[in-house]
């Protein structure tokens, strides 16, 4: 009977040290909370530096122009209208604006005008006396300091020798190159459909800031 006493508390020993729960101390449970806790930052901070990487921001210009302002220019146009090839003195006034914070898409409402042709050609049947014309000017930045532009407008042409005036839509394409704070550099042609007259300017334009 006390053999069997002795044996059954030997089974019980050993039973309760296979099946025993080990005790974690505080400090190595802080441990282990910490180094998931350092995991998880590790992973949201690579996640987010992937999603930076695949959207970059666009890249805003260094070039310092105003948002809004007041201008005006002057330059020479090259004009050549079935024959006739003459270079005329134009002046320019407008008020440009930037619609967005990145300065990136551009308008402006332009009022222009030129008088007495300089002939470069012997035909002189078409040679222009003086032309006016208001325009809208949309355009966007593609690098920076430089706008591509487009001329939407409407302008009166004044022919000397055929003694009248022809009135017709105009549409142009140029380049805006800034220069300095207060001076931008243009190139444009332009194509007037009051008649067959192809402009080719070249301006300088100055800010009001």
């Amino acid at each position: 009977m006390q053999n069997r006493l002795i044996l059954s508390l030997l089974l019980c020993c050993v039973s309760f040290n296979l099946f025993a729960v080990p005790s974690v101390s505080p400090g190595v449970v802080k441990s282990v909370a910490v180094q998931q806790n350092t995991g998880a930052l590790n992973t949201s901070s690579s996640t987010n530096a992937r999603t930076r990487r695949s959207h970059p921001r666009r890249a805003v210009p260094t070039v310092n122009q105003p948002s809004h302002y007041f201008y005006a220019g002057f330059g020479v146009s090259m004009l050549n209208d079935r024959g006739f090839t003459g270079l005329m003195p134009k002046a320019y006034i407008g008020y440009g604006v930037y619609f967005d914070k990145c300065k990136s898409i551009y308008g402006a409402l332009e009022v222009f005008g030129g008088a007495g042709s300089i002939p470069l050609s012997p035909n002189q049947l078409y040679r222009v006396s003086n032309l006016f014309g208001v325009s809208i000017i949309p355009g966007f930045l593609i690098t920076d300091g430089v706008i591509l532009y487009s001329r939407l407008g409407y302008q009166s042409v004044k022919y000397t020798k055929l003694k009248f005036t022809k009135t017709g839509a105009v549409l142009g394409l140029g380049l805006d190159v800034y220069t300095s704070e207060h001076w931008d550099t243009r190139f444009e042609y332009n194509y007037g459909f009051n008649k067959d007259l192809n402009q080719y300017d070249f301006d300088l334009i100055y800010k009001f800031v």
